[in-house]
């Protein structure tokens, strides 16, 4: 590759197989499924996308390799993807259907150190972190909005959204996910602290750069890691999966927690600083005895996905479980095994009332009432 800017086919898929790997939280690799089509695209930091199908059984279809990839989005109809090319300063449209570029968005607020990014519901606005320096309280570091309809761009700090920083630590951040909740009001950011502890920020979602920011944000300092959150179609509980690494389990005090812990599932208010429930995944749910307490999940814990109905919400579990809980009060409703062992993601149906689960074994619908 010329000077990191020439791309060309995927030389081997091998690194890029979804694996047991992806029960790991390991930010070097992510898997996305596609939201129409039955299909999986692995991506992984040093520049490398792969495209898989299940045809039935999930098989590598075509891919290539570039500079390096941080993030990538479907746009809601899924016919194109955005992905952010981090040394390169910039991002690229690509058609699912080959995977060609059609076209790159540059501009003063994508920077070598951006790493993250989401689309709103309608696909008109990506947003960005506009992350400079991690670590310095850089006051021009902060969010930015692109309208893809025009083109146009602007960003406001940290400081300018009041940014709430938790008392009990200190400065030092990445930004591993942003979420813009179905009404398009807010927008989530979960920011991952130097010191191995989470804390997701509820900002006002703006749409012009002259758009005052009235209601007051909230700030959870959950603690230890979020693998994945998710919004309620309400907009008003938004719920979360709390891991943790080995390395952390061993220098926290946790011997009250029962062997094969994963993690917790966290049900939060947005319109209130306010925790609604939590339940803790352990063997008493999953009956499965092993898990970060026993050593077996990477350096970030287990990467538990979530996905939220309308009265229950679900997140995933080893060995190919579901588990069903009730939204008011976290009691859980229903364990269901799908057909593989590991689930490396899981969405909405096109008729959204289904939801659908991608496995080692196959893409599965199941019903959702």
């Amino acid at each position: 590759m010329k000077a990191h800017n020439a791309e060309k086919p995927l030389s081997s898929p091998k690194e890029l197989e979804p694996g047991e790997w992806c029960e790991y939280y390991r930010q070097s690799r992510r898997a996305y499924l596609h939201p129409v089509k039955d299909e999986l695209f692995v991506i992984k930091n040093s520049g490398q996308l792969g495209r898989w199908r299940y045809i039935p059984e999930l098989t590598f279809v075509d891919g290539f390799e570039t500079a390096d990839i941080q993030d990538l989005v479907f746009s809601p109809e899924g016919k194109w993807f955005a992905i952010m090319v981090q040394s390169l300063s910039r991002i690229e449209i690509r058609s699912t259907a080959d995977l060609s570029c059609l076209h790159q968005i540059k501009n003063e607020f994508i920077h070598e150190e951006a790493f993250d990014m989401c689309l709103s519901q309608d696909g008109r606005w990506l947003v960005v972190d506009t992350y400079k320096y991690y670590g310095e309280a850089d006051e021009a570091e902060g969010i930015a909005w692109i309208d893809l309809e025009t083109g146009d761009s602007f960003a406001r700090s940290w400081w300018e959204m009041n940014y709430i920083e938790p008392e009990e630590i200190g400065y030092g951040a990445v930004v591993h996910k942003m979420s813009i909740s179905p009404d398009q009001k807010q927008l989530a950011v979960n920011e991952w602290k130097y010191c191995s502890s989470a804390v997701l920020h509820l900002f006002p979602n703006l749409h012009h750069k002259h758009q005052p920011v009235e209601e007051q944000p909230l700030s959870y300092h959950i603690g230890d890691r979020i693998s994945d959150f998710c919004f309620h179609a309400n907009s008003t509980n938004l719920f979360c999966f709390k891991t943790m690494g080995p390395s952390e389990w061993k220098m926290s005090d946790r011997q009250h927690y029962s062997s094969g812990w994963l993690g917790e599932l966290i049900a939060l208010s947005t319109t209130r600083q306010d925790e609604l429930w939590r339940v803790t995944i352990d063997y008493r749910l999953t009956g499965l005895e092993w898990g970060i307490s026993e050593g077996t999940y990477g350096s970030k814990g287990y990467a538990g996905k979530v996905l939220v109905g309308e009265k229950e919400v679900v997140c995933t579990a080893p060995g190919g479980q579901l588990l069903f809980f009730d939204m008011e009060n976290g009691t859980l409703k229903l364990k269901m095994k799908v057909n593989g062992n590991y689930i490396y993601a899981i969405g909405w149906h096109r008729d959204g009332d289904k939801i659908r689960v991608a496995t080692d074994q196959e893409l599965q619908v199941i019903e959702w009432k």
